[in-house]
């Protein structure tokens, strides 16, 4: 007959055996100290540095104090050199190795948020070169099959006999009909996402390579909701240009009126032909033309004038630089050009007579028969 054995009964040999010292357990005891040597060991500064933080003061020995001022002045170097460290391998578009760089660099500092973010950043950037590249080569396929299939549809009707170009063409239209499907979802996606120019693109490339009613459809949609946004562009584009030439004529009005006021015609002259340019159909410009024309004429009368004074009193540098700054603002004048080419040609004899007597300068005739000395002088 079976002898019941109580359940605790079996426990009792293992009891015994602890008791009598056979086979002791050991406790790992880990203290705060240990955990950051381990922390160091593995490079985890920041888990080191939270560590050293929670450290007792009596256990804070002169080691971990300047452990914990080495991490203080480390951690914010470490992290500028993870960061342009992935940075340049970005730029080659080493794009693996950069996140293993920011992996790397996150292991020590977990909870560094610009390496966080540059992380995600790389990874958004990597994934959409990615999708970028498989996009541009589906379509080239789709272009690619599209070009092919009637050339090899042409060779097999010319030549039936040519048993490798009507495999071919199988191959091709087996092909162009997966490509084409492809290219739907592409184009739907595109659409949905209101890239029109690629949604236009694959459902054109579909369509050509598998004509079917859906992708007509999805086709005239992108092309009509392109056209909308070009035209929406262009009403956008005109009127930035708008008032681009809005705020440059208010501005070349107001650099008008202040040159008119300090008396610089030169360059009241200036803003006023650009406002010409701007504004060609401006009403008020007439006006201001005449208002510049005006302050012109009265302003080469004095100067005509003090320019003879100065010529007359032997000042005969000073009198040409008068003229000149007059033939700056009426450059076809015949009076100032005529005093100009005189004076000079004085300047000339005087330089030319250094150290002999004075030459007496050549008089000026009156404004009735200037023209009539000039053609007089040149007989």
């Amino acid at each position: 007959m079976r002898r019941l054995v109580r359940p605790w009964a079996a426990l009792l040999p293992l009891g015994l055996l602890v008791l009598g010292g056979c086979a002791p357990l050991e406790v790992e005891i880990t203290t705060l100290s240990q955990k950051v040597d381990e922390a160091f060991k593995a490079h985890e500064y920041q888990r080191a540095q939270a560590l050293l933080a929670e450290l007792p003061t009596g256990e804070r020995t002169q080691q971990m104090e300047a452990r914990e001022a080495w991490l203080e002045r480390m951690t914010g170097h470490l992290e500028q050199a993870i960061l342009m460290q992935a940075a340049a391998l970005l730029r080659r578009e080493q794009w693996l190795d950069a996140l293993e760089v920011y992996d790397r660099g996150l292991v020590m500092l977990p909870d560094s948020a610009p390496l966080q973010a540059a992380r995600e950043t790389a990874r958004v950037q990597y994934e959409g070169r990615l999708t970028d590249l498989q996009v541009r080569l589906m379509l080239a396929r789709g272009r690619s099959l599209a070009a092919l299939r009637p050339i090899y549809a042409e060779l097999a009707r010319v030549g039936p006999e040519d048993a490798e170009a009507a495999r071919e063409l199988g191959r091709i239209r087996q092909d162009s009909l997966e490509v084409a499907q492809d290219l739907q979802k592409l184009g739907g996606l595109a659409l949905e996402a209101k890239e029109l120019r690629l949604a236009v693109d694959a459902l054109s490339l579909s369509q050509a390579l598998r004509p079917t009613d859906d992708t007509l459809e999805m086709l005239d949609s992108a092309q009509q909701a392109k056209a909308q946004v070009q035209a929406a562009q262009r009403q956008a584009d005109h009127a930035r240009r708008q008032a681009a030439w809005e705020a440059r004529s208010r501005e070349l009005f107001d650099h008008y009126h202040e040159a008119m006021q300090s008396g610089d015609l030169n360059a009241a002259s200036r803003h006023l032909k650009g406002l010409e340019r701007t504004r060609p159909r401006d009403e008020s410009l007439p006006r201001l033309q005449r208002e510049l024309d005006q302050a012109i004429d009265t302003r080469i009368t004095l100067g005509l004038e003090e320019g003879r004074r100065q010529y007359l009193d032997g000042e005969i540098e000073q009198a040409v630089e008068t003229w000149r700054e007059l033939l700056e603002l009426r450059p076809n004048h015949a009076e100032l050009q005529a005093h100009v080419q005189r004076a000079e040609r004085v300047l000339e004899s005087l330089r030319g007579l250094e150290g002999e007597p004075m030459v007496i300068p050549e008089p000026i005739p009156d404004d009735a028969d200037e023209a009539g000395g000039a053609e007089a002088e040149e007989q």
